[in-house]
């Protein structure tokens, strides 16, 4: 599963400190608990690739922003299920004029 986010630019909120990486938390697919997934993504990259999870489990993720002085706070959450691999397909059968899926 892909996430991805908005940067944060430097503001006089944070010092004008620049954002130098996030964190994504995850409920690990049940829960209002988040632990933290991913320790940082370099500065600058506002996506995620997500693997290891279970098909058809709903997941929700947050994201925070850390600078030289801290973590910001945490990014409400969006949830997604994720995605299962496609179900199997009927047997093929043959005909006279060829094949006929």
């Amino acid at each position: 599963m892909l996430i991805s986010w908005n940067e944060i630019s430097s503001a006089p909120l944070n010092g004008y400190s620049d954002v130098i990486g996030y964190h994504i938390y995850s409920n690990g697919g049940s829960g209002d608990t988040f632990n933290l997934l991913m320790n940082s993504t370099l500065y600058g990259v506002t996506t995620a690739e997500i693997s290891s999870l279970t098909a058809g489990v709903e997941y929700a993720f947050k994201v925070q922003a850390h600078n030289v002085h801290g973590t910001g706070t945490l990014s409400a959450s969006a949830s997604k299920v994720a995605a299962s691999s496609p179900s199997q397909p009927s047997h093929p059968t043959l005909t006279e004029d060829g094949l006929n899926v």
